[in-house]
């Protein structure tokens, strides 16, 4: 263990300076907000208003490395090793004392911490070690709280905590734990978890509070204001916020980095900015994430993620780099996951060159066939989207026949024209019809999938998925034609869950010209999409502008998901000479 600093003079003994000089010579690469609150903490380490003492850093450092277990594979059973950012972050968390205008007495700078790391680098790992080294260590009595946006998230951290407790204090001599939550007998210190879901948010007196998977929530209302007021009569309290960039909108993580941005930026000198603690890792450009060289590899990933090559593999964001350069929905999740660089609501989902190829194909080809088909309704001003998916054994591509239908009172419509809807052209084509009224009866649907396919191309269809909503007169025109709902008619929710792996599918047919048939409709839908993932890295295509149709976007990739569910049926009734 370092010797204990307490005087101005011995800078250059500290992890601060080490860390510093680390990224200095190249040994580190780091992010610019991360070098330049780094630069600022070093100026500020020689503040006349500060103090910077390393007692309890040391402390909690040197317990960490030497009573504190990894509870997960490959690390197993290991002692923790702190990494250099690491024993950095704890040193200025805990050194840093301020004079209180309460007692006039020394006490801690920092109340708050905001970590912003990619995911996979050991984070809540990290604040479970620190909060276990505060339930044996901190001053009789206090509390403490994992918290997060639902019980799942809160027990992140709790459950890892738990399991490093259980590795120092095996037989529950020296702690005890209850539905309730963690006891040390040693000093009555005191652990539980909190989310949004708990009945009472109320955090009581506590001291130590660590909120994880901080993107997740939506703002400070839900559990970040109920327990700051838990810490309101503490003398000295700390606040670990931590999480990787996410999918979240304007949400409470959107708004903390804005504030710690000033804090890092010198723009907030308020004496509330003094006692927040910005450590944020993302990468600069999204250009630097992808230039990789013969290894596939690039060194700039170290700036969003410092323990890769000991916690996250370098082999590990290789490939995800890679799938990333070819998909959109994986290059969301990583640059949003990974780099932590925030993507908008809706970026474009395809390129437009890849819907660029022309490939038809003749119905002779599949007479007495069977299909599978999906819909879209809508009885407003929307299209009305219709589809089916053909395909033969021992062949991987589809071939798809759709239709559309939409109002007359849509035709002129400037706001469809510029953004290039060209209706009557479609129309004038076969591909879609203008229906006389002010909304779309869905029951024609069911006409065209029985006169124009089943009838005209003597195509079966074996089962059609279609969306909920607007749904009566479909369902009710479709039994008429002896398709019946929830055995021939298969509802598909419209959500990331379920759709997420058609869509990767869809995007990997186009990409390799294996959807055959898409017609002029078909593409200007497609290329209207925009994609968006979820907080569990699955994706749903959206709109990226609201006059942009994106109907027929959505038969394909249901069309996709229902071939994906019933395609081994469907080849059991195709005839035995194709």
């Amino acid at each position: 263990m370092k010797d204990f600093i307490t005087t101005k003079d011995k800078l250059h003994d500290t992890y601060l300076w080490e860390y510093r000089e680390a990224i200095r010579s190249g040994e580190i690469l780091a992010g610019i907000d991360m070098i330049q609150e780094l630069d600022n903490l070093l100026e500020e380490f020689f503040y006349e208003e500060y103090l910077y003492d390393t007692t309890e850093a040391y402390i909690k450092i040197d317990f960490i490395e030497h009573n504190v277990r990894h509870t997960k594979a490959p690390f197993y059973g290991k002692p923790f090793v702190l990494d250099l950012w690491q024993k950095a972050l704890i040193e200025v968390a805990y050194s840093f004392k301020m004079k209180s205008i309460d007692t006039d007495r020394w006490v801690k700078r920092f109340t708050e911490v905001l970590l912003v790391i990619a995911r996979k680098n050991g984070k809540t790992t990290l604040i479970a070690a620190i909060m276990l080294t505060e339930l044996f260590l901190a001053p009789n009595g206090t509390g403490i709280i994992c918290s997060g946006m639902d019980d799942t998230v809160a027990s992140y951290c709790y459950t890892e905590l738990n399991k490093m407790r259980i590795f120092i204090d095996i037989d529950s001599v020296m702690t005890w734990k209850n539905q309730k939550g963690i006891t040390c007998t040693l000093n009555d210190n005191f652990l539980r978890k909190i989310s949004e879901t708990t009945r009472s948010k109320e955090g009581g007196n506590a001291s130590i509070i660590g909120i994880d998977e901080v993107w997740s929530l939506a703002n400070e209302e839900g559990i970040y204001d109920p327990l700051r007021q838990s810490v309101s009569t503490q003398p000295e309290y700390i606040i670990w916020l931590f999480g990787s960039e996410g999918v979240v909108v304007d949400g409470f993580l959107d708004h903390k980095i804005d504030d710690y941005m000033k804090i890092i930026e010198r723009r907030d000198k308020t004496d509330s900015s003094k006692r927040r603690l910005p450590w944020i890792y993302r990468n600069d450009t999204e250009e630097e994430c992808f230039d990789t060289d013969e290894n596939g590899i690039t060194k700039a990933w170290q700036k969003a993620n410092p323990s890769i090559g000991t916690a996250k593999l370098w082999s590990y964001m290789k490939t995800l780099c890679d799938e990333a350069k070819s998909k959109m929905s994986s290059r969301l999740a990583f640059l949003t996951k990974d780099c932590n660089i925030k993507q908008g609501s809706a970026e474009r989902w395809l390129n437009p060159q890849l819907l660029k190829y022309e490939a038809s194909f003749d119905f002779k080809e599949f007479d007495n066939w069977w299909a599978v088909g999906s819909t879209d309704l809508a009885e407003n001003s929307d299209l009305v989207s219709a589809r089916i998916y053909m395909f033969k054994p021992n062949s991987r591509y589809l071939y798809t026949y759709s239709h559309y239908w939409i109002c007359r009172s849509k035709l002129d419509e400037d706001n469809d024209i510029k953004v290039g809807a060209k209706y009557q052209e479609w129309a004038d084509a076969g591909y879609l019809t203008i229906l006389d009224d002010t909304f779309v009866d869905t029951g024609v649907v069911a006409d065209w999938f029985w006169n124009e396919v089943v009838q005209k191309h003597n195509v079966m269809i074996y089962k059609i998925g279609y969306d909920q909503k607007f749904k009566n007169d479909f369902v009710k025109k479709a039994d008429y034609y002896g398709w019946k709902d929830k055995e021939d008619l298969i509802c598909i929710n419209q959500n990331a869950e379920t759709l997420n792996d058609a869509i990767i599918q869809t995007e990997d047919n186009l990409t390799d010209q294996l959807i055959i048939g898409l017609n002029p409709l078909d593409k200007w839908c497609l290329t209207n999409c925009g994609i968006k993932i979820d907080g569990k890295n699955k994706c749903l295509i959206t709109k990226t502008e609201k006059a942009r149709r994106i109907d027929g976007a959505a038969t394909t990739i249901m069309c996709q998901e229902m071939y994906s569910r019933y395609r081994k049926d469907v080849y059991e009734r195709l005839p035995v000479t194709t």
